[in-house]
């Protein structure tokens, strides 16, 4: 797979060290965050069951959303690596569903219980690939 660094190139055609930059982070971790805070609070939090449940999807959907276009918009990796990274999660996802017990096993609900084990997961893991 290529480096997670920025190709730009000088005038003369070659990419010097001085030019690579790193990758910005901060965003995905600060909208992980913002899913951990939400999600241990809404827990603290009565509600009914069906705002409990909207809550919920609103924040998977919020940190999908989110996620997705912080990791699509990164020029610093490309293309194919970034699209590989998506259809590794979506194959996982599916080897899952089929090893799982079959009164657990759906796409759906192995999509909610994977999501935002997976993207933090793979914002912690982000640092360490870019140095």
């Amino acid at each position: 797979m290529s480096a997670i660094t920025d190709k730009s190139t000088t005038a003369r055609g070659a990419t010097t060290p001085s030019e690579l930059q790193p990758m910005r982070v901060w965003p995905a971790v600060v909208l992980v965050a913002l899913f951990w805070v939400f999600w241990v609070a809404h827990y603290l939090i009565p509600l009914d069951a069906g705002v409990r449940f909207l809550s919920r999807m609103g924040a998977f959907a919020a940190l999908l959303l989110g996620f997705l276009i912080w990791w699509l918009s990164r020029r610093s990796i490309s293309w194919r690596d970034r699209l590989l990274a998506i259809a590794l999660w979506i194959a996982g996802t599916i080897v899952a569903e089929k090893l799982a017990d079959k009164t657990l096993a759906s796409a759906f609900s192995m999509v909610l219980s994977s999501l935002p084990f997976v993207i933090t997961g793979w914002v912690i893991w982000m640092p360490f690939c870019s140095l």
